[in-house]
């Protein structure tokens, strides 16, 4: 094999994201996506103090590799795909806000078929929003998480934008992604700066011990919002602290972040729930 033709095939190989391997599409206007490799794991979720919908603490099995955007939506992200702008605080570098949840699955259904297109879709996997389970393993960090309050510290200003009565750190507006720390994982405002929509509808958590890829109810008034924002008090950027909203509303502290994952019917084949057999 010449050289030529080696270069070719290791462009080949990387046509589609490899498992465990970071990846990055390019979008239109310059825009590119980052994504960051999260192995399949388990971990504790939800807390013993705190907030009511916290309880009770439980394991959850995600038997799936995926990947996660390494930043929130970004204003020129989803301008690429979407071809607008509805961010009251503009900024192509800023978080995307001001979508609703119908908005965020549309962007994300538009990203999976330009990407189908172009054949860079491994089979059975699509762009979506991340279920709850699926958001909490990747903002403690997966299988490298050190069991940190916020998303990759114990320590809310190093890692996360917020607000509050009169403190905080955010001037009551959103900030450009990428400039506290990020997580064990690499991913950066898992707490704070804005609140990220995710795919299940809100429940109580199940009186289960041990979950397996949950995806949540099949039907709800309010979907799940994690990760607290520019206007909220640090105790809202907590790993566990789980939020909601009706799914057509839109407000400046709400945005999202995509992942490449199974498709949802995928996951919903599985046996979703397991009452512990000790």
């Amino acid at each position: 094999m010449n050289k030529e033709e080696t270069v070719r095939s290791e462009a080949e190989m990387h046509s589609q994201p490899v498992s465990g391997e970071a990846w990055q599409i390019d979008l239109e206007s310059g825009a590119t996506l980052a994504m960051v490799a999260v192995e399949k794991g388990e971990y504790q979720r939800g807390s013993r103090r705190f907030f009511a919908g916290e309880k009770p603490l439980h394991t959850v099995v995600v038997s799936h590799t995926f990947w996660i955007a390494r930043h929130l939506l970004t204003q020129a992200q989803y301008q690429a795909v979407a071809g607008s702008n509805p961010a009251h605080f503009p900024g192509a570098e800023r978080p995307v806000e001001m979508v609703n949840w119908y908005e965020a699955v549309e962007w994300c259904r538009r990203l999976t078929e330009r990407e189908k297109d172009k054949d860079r879709l491994p089979e059975g996997f699509v762009y979506r929003l991340p279920t709850e389970g699926e958001w909490e393993y990747a903002a403690r960090g997966g299988q490298a998480g050190r069991g940190c309050k916020y998303a990759g510290s114990n320590r809310v200003d190093e890692v996360a934008w917020y607000g509050g009565g009169m403190g905080g750190n955010s001037d009551f507006m959103t900030s450009p992604v990428g400039m506290k720390q990020a997580n064990e994982l690499g991913l950066y405002d898992m707490s704070g700066n804005v609140w990220e929509w995710c795919h299940d509808w809100q429940e109580d958590y199940p009186p289960f011990q041990q979950l397996v890829d949950p995806v949540g109810p099949l039907q709800g008034s309010h979907r799940v919002l994690r990760g607290g924002s520019w206007g909220y008090e640090p105790r809202h950027c907590l790993i566990t602290r789980r939020d909601g909203l009706t799914p057509g509303h839109r407000y400046c502290d709400v945005g999202f972040r995509p992942v490449l994952a199974p498709e949802l019917s995928r996951l919903r084949a599985r046996p979703p729930r397991h009452p512990s057999r000790l």
